[in-house]
Order: C-alpha cells, then structure tokens, then sequence
C-alpha cells in the first residue's frame, strides 16, 4: 500500500512539473506576442514619423530648391547637400519602411533631392563646386567649431592659472598643516583626559572627592577636544583661493569628455589657439555668406535657399 502511494506522489509530482513547464513556455511563448506586437506599434511610430519627416523635406524641395536652381546655383547646391547629409544622419532609407508604397516614396524624394544636386553642378564650375562643398562642410562642423572655440578657451585659461594654483594651493597646506596637527593633539589630550578619571583619583588626595576630580578632568578634556575640533574645522582658505578654485572648476566644467575631446581634436587639430579659431570661424562665415547670399549675377538674395534648413 505504501509503494503504491509513493508511486502516486511521484505521478502527481510529475504531473505538477509537467503543468508548470507547459504554463512557462505559454507564458514565455505569451511575453514575446506581447514583445513583437510593442516592436510592431513602435515600428507604426517610427514610420509615421519618418513619413512626416519625408513629405516635410519633399516640400521644401518642390517649392524652395527647384526653383532657384537657375537663379542661386552655389546657394541651392549648398542646401541641396546639406539636406542629402540630413538624410543619412536621419538614417532615411527605402529599407526603413515596410510598404512599397513607402520605399517608392523616398526613392521618388531622393531622385528629386539628386537631380537638384545634379542641375546646380551643370551651372558650376570646378572652383565654384569646391567652394560649395567646402561652406556645406563649414555649415555642417559651425557647431562643432563653436564647441572647441569654448574648449579651447578653456584648456587656455587653465593653463595660464596652473603655476599661481599650485603656489596658492601649496601656501595654503604650509598654513592648514600646523593648524591641523595642533588641533589634533589638542583633540586627543582631551579624549585622554575624559577617559583619566579612575587614575588622578588614584594617585589623588583622599580630601577631595572622586566626583569633583570626575568632573574636573570631564571639563577639562570636553575643553580640550573642542578647541581641537575648532582649529581644525573652522579653517577657511584665503579668499584668492576660493576664487580661483571657484574659476577652474568653472572651466573645467566647459572641457568636455576625453571622447568628444579627442574628436574635435582629430578634426581642428590640439595645437591651435583659441584665437587661431575664431579667426577661423569668421573666415569661414564670410566664405559662407558669399556662398549662400548672392546670385549668379553677384545680387544680393531677399531670401537664400540654404534659409530652409532653419523653418
């Protein structure tokens, strides 16, 4: 009888593991459904965004581009350009929508985009070309150049005020380290003599009673540990030396990461001055504005084709 219940609990145990293997991989079969039908709505909103982004750039194409290929070639080039880089950074790409419909849509906006590139290349010649593609990549890197402007400025600043911090700093230890090791012995003397009581009333005279000589060496030692504790907390550097840990700190905050840092090293160069870049920056802007600002025949725009990168 006893066999036979054994054999049955074991049946029963299988069972119930069984059961739960089933109700795991149904759950787990149910949690990827759920997973792939967030991909599938998340796909939906991407798409829907992307196609917003498409019909958006398509207009300005149709009603801003096109039209002043004839009039403004260099400046519509630069924009044309500009735009198709939007494109690639935005990862637009038949590939990214799943409807043909979708993929024949961007194909027919990038045929546009290229055939406005190609029409602005006929009336251009080679230095003109090479003019546009530079001011395009001169507008693309404006950020870019803004930030190691900032950076290097920075890098500069710190510099200049690394030996004055290192004296002031080094002045300001010779002034804290006595002051500190004072108020130390001053703080342990006193925790000693809050803790001497059971042997100055040993070696003490009888007369004077074992509360007085408790509370005498309490005081004193209370005493002690706070002029200890005040000497060593209630240090405050010199004002210079705020300031000037206040300033680097400042400036160190404008530095970015050793990443990005060493990026716009790679494209600006790490020996150029701060000065060296800004001179750059205004050459570059004066080349752009004579990129993007004037017709074929040297007249000034009421509006340039490159003012629809900011709508």
């Amino acid at each position: 009888m006893s066999k036979k219940h054994d054999w049955m609990d074991y049946t029963n145990l299988a069972a119930n593991l069984a059961q739960a293997n089933r109700l795991a991989e149904i759950q787990q079969e149910l949690a990827r459904l759920q997973q792939a039908e967030a991909n599938k709505q998340r796909q939906v909103e991407i798409e829907d965004k992307l196609r917003q982004f498409i019909f958006d750039w398509e207009q300005k194409i149709d009603f801003s581009l096109s039209g002043s290929t004839a009039t403004a070639p260099k400046a519509t080039f630069i924009a044309a350009k500009l735009i198709d880089r939007i494109f690639d950074n935005a990862g637009v790409d038949p590939a990214s929508f799943q409807q043909f419909a979708d993929k024949d849509r961007v194909k027919q906006v990038q045929s546009k985009l290229w055939g406005v590139i190609v029409n602005c290349r006929q009336q251009l010649d080679t230095s003109e070309q090479e003019e546009a593609v530079a001011c395009a990549k001169f507008i693309e890197e404006q950020s870019l150049l803004d930030r190691f402007i900032v950076t290097q400025g920075a890098r500069e600043q710190l510099a200049t005020t690394e030996d004055t911090w290192r004296q002031l700093d080094e002045a300001e230890a010779r002034r804290v380290r006595p002051r500190r090791i004072l108020g130390g012995l001053l703080a342990l003397f006193g925790v000693i003599s809050c803790g001497m009581g059971e042997n100055v009333i040993r070696f003490s005279s009888k007369e004077i009673p074992p509360n007085l000589i408790y509370l005498a060496c309490t005081l004193v030692g209370m005493a002690l540990l706070t002029i200890g504790l005040f000497l060593i907390l209630s240090y405050k550097p010199r004002e210079l030396h705020t300031k000037l840990k206040a300033q680097r700190q400042l400036l160190k905050a404008q530095i970015p990461s050793q990443d990005e840092l060493k990026k716009l090293v790679s494209k600006f160069g790490d020996d150029i001055k701060s000065s060296e870049l800004i001179a750059m920056r205004d050459d570059r802007s004066e080349r752009i504005f004579r990129a993007v600002a004037f017709n074929k025949n040297g007249s000034l725009l009421r509006s340039s084709p490159i003012a629809i990168l900011k709508s």
